[in-house]
């Protein structure tokens, strides 16, 4: 039987075992492992043996053989395999900022690939933290063999990802706590000096993209080919500008695309070229290039605000996520990952440029552009009926920046719902926020105003669930649900952006006093 549950354990495929690494583990009731040692982050024992590779609790073994490790002044590396826009700016904030709240010094030392940081004091074993730039794919595939032990992408896993981890016995890398939303990204167009692109439309700006549709540079009426810019195929905005930009307006990039392994090399790349235009992080700093406003399907341009990308009325909008392998990781990834994720990082996040997911509330009072906007769409008195339901019903309340979108076609909740679901669980467990919890769903571009709310309230339900089910055993909140109609952000609900802005979840808390 002990056997067999090692087996269990193992993954799909085995290591050949060297004499030199031979170790033997025992552990209790005279159980024994043999095989090669392949790892030993502190406390946990990576064993290739017979069965496969094994993951091997320190604490219940003791380890015997010439390769058997001194455990406490043992070397720790970490591995992150990064997109090449966290890799850049805000691993390198996080890293460092992890290092001084710890009180040890740090020190960046370039590498073939990427760049080290060594973590370390007088008296204490020191830390390596290598961050490699690639692609998510890659990113992926070598967390699922284990060559890595963080991996940090610009989208989450793919369901044939998922899939492909799960037939190599890896597991789902998107199963609870393996894969967290860091941060998010606004994307916002850009284009070159000159160049008269003010603010288009989304399907416009796909059109661009596809090789439809041009624009004109300079003085006069010369017209000039747009050039679009866009950085790697899956690295940095790329896969989130795919699917809601190209993909919402059933379009693909075009094969001529020009493309950069850096965000600095784009935004130059775009500046440089007479109509160039490309998409970046919408961080407020573009360098020589022009930031765009988007034109909804009605209403007045608009830009993004960190408020409109935390909560998903921004169109555009990105996950950073993070994902930790199937075995247990280092001590020390471990401690990076409880400090990133953490309430402290989030202004280390704001800093480098990123939306942070700091709980913020807004207040109605301070909500008058987007009420004004559903007055303005209220098609008849039963529209303003409920408007005037819902402004009493929220208006003792407070607008929480996060809010729950599901993915396309009835799916479960997105991956920033989802982590906000987390986080919202553990600020109401803690006591960080205070209940009740109201959970209002907005549904539009229903037939009828029945079915809108109807639809509204059951999306809110399924939040409710999704909560509840995340709350610690014995915590006690009370969580109220209700269903409006068609009381979008700014814009209208005409179009996939409005559509994807009037559909969602709201959390809404009593106002401090």
């Amino acid at each position: 039987m002990r056997r067999i549950a090692i087996a269990a354990l193992a993954a799909v495929f085995a290591i050949p075992v060297a004499a030199d690494d031979t170790v033997v583990l025992r552990g209790p009731e005279g159980l024994e492992v043999t095989g090669a040692l392949l790892d030993h982050d502190g406390r946990f024992y990576r064993i290739g043996a017979s069965e496969g590779v094994l993951t091997l609790d320190g604490a219940a073994f003791e380890c015997e053989g010439a390769a058997c490790p001194d455990a406490p002044n043992r070397l720790q590396e970490v591995v992150i395999l990064a997109d090449p826009v966290a890799s850049d700016v805000l691993l390198p904030a996080l890293i460092e900022a992890h290092a001084a709240r710890t009180g040890r010094e740090v020190e960046r030392f370039p590498e073939a690939a990427g760049a080290v940081w060594v973590l370390g004091g007088a008296d204490e074993a020191e830390v390596l933290i290598h961050v490699r730039p690639v692609p998510a794919a890659e990113a992926l595939a070598a967390l699922a063999a284990e060559a890595a032990d963080i991996a940090v992408t610009t989208r989450p896993a793919t369901p044939r990802e998922r899939r492909s981890a799960e037939a190599a016995g890896a597991g789902d890398p998107d199963a609870a706590g393996r894969g967290r939303v860091l941060a998010l990204m606004g994307l916002v167009p850009v284009a070159a000096p000159g160049t008269d692109l003010e603010a288009p439309t989304l399907p416009q700006l796909a059109a661009l993209f596809a090789g439809g549709g041009g624009g004109r540079s300079g003085p006069g009426d010369a017209a000039v080919p747009v050039r679009p810019h866009l950085p790697l195929p899956d690295t940095g905005v790329d896969p989130a500008f795919r699917e809601r930009a190209m993909a919402a307006a059933g379009r693909e990039v075009a094969a001529d695309v020009a493309r950069h392994a850096d965000e600095a090399a784009l935004l130059g790349a775009v500046a440089a070229t007479p109509g160039g235009i490309g998409v970046a992080v919408a961080d407020g700093d573009v360098g020589p290039a022009r930031a765009l406003a988007l034109r909804p399907a009605c209403g007045p341009p608009v830009r993004p605000s960190a408020a409109a990308v935390r909560s998903g009325d921004w169109p555009l909008v990105a996950p950073v996520m993070v994902y930790l392998p199937p075995r247990p990781a280092p001590p020390e990834a471990r401690a990076l990952l409880r400090f990133i994720l953490s309430i402290e990082a989030q202004l280390v996040i704001r800093r480098a440029g990123f939306v942070d997911q700091a709980a913020a509330g807004v207040p109605i009072a301070q909500q008058g552009e987007r009420f004004a906007s559903a007055i303005l769409a209220a098609r008849d008195a039963e529209d303003l009926a409920e408007l005037r339901r819902m402004t009493r019903r929220l208006r003792p309340l407070a607008r929480q920046g996060e809010t729950f979108r599901f993915e396309a076609e009835g799916a479960g909740l997105d991956a920033t719902s989802r982590e906000a679901i987390s986080r919202l669980a553990e600020a109401l467990a803690t006591g960080r926020r205070q209940g009740p919890v109201l959970l209002a769903g907005f549904w539009s571009g229903e037939a009828s105003a029945v079915s809108n709310r109807r639809l509204a309230l059951h999306q809110a339900r399924r939040v409710a669930a999704a909560l509840r089910a995340a709350l610690p055993e014995g915590t006690e909140v009370e969580i109220e649900v209700d269903g409006f109609e068609e009381v979008p952000p700014p814009g209208c609900d005409d179009g996939p952006w409005g559509r994807q802005a009037g559909r969602r979840v709201e959390i809404w808390l009593p106002r401090n006093p």
